[in-house]
């Protein structure tokens, strides 16, 4: 992503002329700030609490490459390539988006993100959290997660701030990942989770499964869908519908509610069983 994530990028990235300088990157959202709802199950509650019937297992390591597009006309800017390795107790979560082509002639830009932590009682619990980006990946934020002492550390790196962490807080990558490894059905659920430089409450909204064309084929996926404030940036991501769960479509919007980047599966590679 997504998250899951996309690449940062704007109108200028589509112009015939040079571009400006560079703007503050806008496709990681500014996720809806929407305060928690008692009736909106926690992620991180029990199974049945969430509607969720049983832990869906992924390969122990795999890697999704998507093509990345820009705007309703869909114009190609580039590539991102998401990676996991999960075991019994620890996880590794990787992603990196780069403008390809004429998009990097007129604007080279690089994201990546790095989640790492524990695996505990099937859930994901993050232990760190890093964001680069830039031309070339020079600006760097980072969250560390002390469940010990119930403390978030986050920000850039010269910058950081620490607030209290709250139970079941993700980031932009485990969150996804979380999603994936457990089923879902149609309802709401939320999340808090950090971008690096924010904490918010991330609100989603799981629609009934679907049929989405990918270069991969026709597959049937379950919609998943950020609720957000009108004059917010927000996402949307697919899941396959059969295991493994994995993120197969990211749609990001502005805040006008147009979409400004698709990131779309076009190969995907599992290792073990």
């Amino acid at each position: 992503m997504a998250v899951p994530e996309a690449l940062p990028v704007t109108e200028e990235v589509a112009a015939t002329s040079a571009p400006e300088p560079e703007p503050e990157p806008q496709a990681t959202p500014r996720l809806a700030q929407a305060a928690p709802q008692a009736d909106i199950p926690q992620v991180s509650e029990p199974l049945a609490d969430a509607g969720v019937t049983e832990q869906v297992l992924l390969p122990p390591s795999g890697e999704i490459t998507y093509e990345l597009s820009f705007g309703t006309d869909k114009f190609s800017i580039g590539r991102s390539v998401q990676t996991w390795s999960i075991d019994e107790s620890t996880y590794r979560l990787t992603s990196f988006s780069e403008t390809t082509g004429l998009a990097r002639l007129l604007k080279p830009y690089q994201y990546s993100y790095v989640s790492e932590g524990r695996v505990e009682a099937g859930d994901l619990k993050p232990e760190s959290f890093s964001v680069r980006r830039g031309r070339e990946g020079e600006r760097q934020a980072t969250a560390k997660f002390d469940w010990a002492r119930r403390e978030l550390t986050f920000g850039p790196i010269a910058t950081p701030r620490t607030v209290p962490l709250e139970k079941g807080t993700h980031d932009l990558l485990s969150f996804i990942y979380q999603l994936a490894r457990k089923p879902i059905t149609p309802g709401r659920m939320q999340f808090v989770l950090t971008t690096g430089t924010k904490v918010e409450t991330f609100v989603l909204e799981v629609g009934a499964d679907e049929q989405i064309d990918l270069p991969l084929g026709l597959v049937r996926a379950i919609p998943v869908k950020q609720i957000g404030a009108p004059g917010e940036e927000r996402m949307e991501l697919w899941l396959a519908y059969e295991a493994p769960r994995l993120p197969l479509l990211i749609r990001f919007f502005d805040r006008a509610g147009k979409m400004s980047v698709e990131q779309l599966a076009n190969k995907i590679s599992t290792h073990g069983t």
